[in-house]
């Protein structure tokens, strides 16, 4: 078996040529998942632009400051676009607006409830498929 770790070709150094990659996961990146704090907040621009659903988008996560993007499947693009619609809702409306008034999202604890609902609903374990108290979704 040789070793990952050998001599520079070419050069005098006895220093081992280690690889940049080395012992490091290289190639496609696990997709980031949306937080539920950050799914409850987006507001009609985040995902309608020109009349259409956007197949992907951007958003700066609540946690972590940090841009993450996300693509929208055609399926959920289609059922936004009725959400949108039958709602009437318009840019600079909350996607997701509370019960309480049209201005203010859907609060994180109100979706950790329906998310259990809906998870019972269909006869699944809402502990593995709920939302951790910090509206932070818990996908197996």
């Amino acid at each position: 078996m040789t070793s990952l770790v050998a001599p520079i070709p070419g050069t005098s150094s006895n220093e081992p040529f280690r690889p940049w990659n080395l012992g490091k996961l290289i190639g496609q990146k696990p997709p980031l998942k949306l937080r539920g704090c950050d799914l409850v907040a987006l507001r009609v621009d985040d995902v309608l632009l020109s009349g259409r659903v956007r197949p992907r988008t951007t958003v700066i996560q609540k946690k972590t400051g940090r841009p993450v993007q996300f693509e929208i499947t055609e399926q959920t693009r289609e059922t936004v676009m009725q959400w949108i619609a039958k709602g009437g809702r318009r840019p600079g409306d909350c996607l997701f607006p509370s019960r309480i008034g049209k201005n203010k999202s859907l609060t994180t604890r109100h979706y950790a409830r329906l998310m259990d609902g809906w998870v019972t609903s269909i006869g699944l374990d809402p502990a593995l498929y709920g939302t951790t108290r910090s509206g932070e979704p818990r996908w197996p």
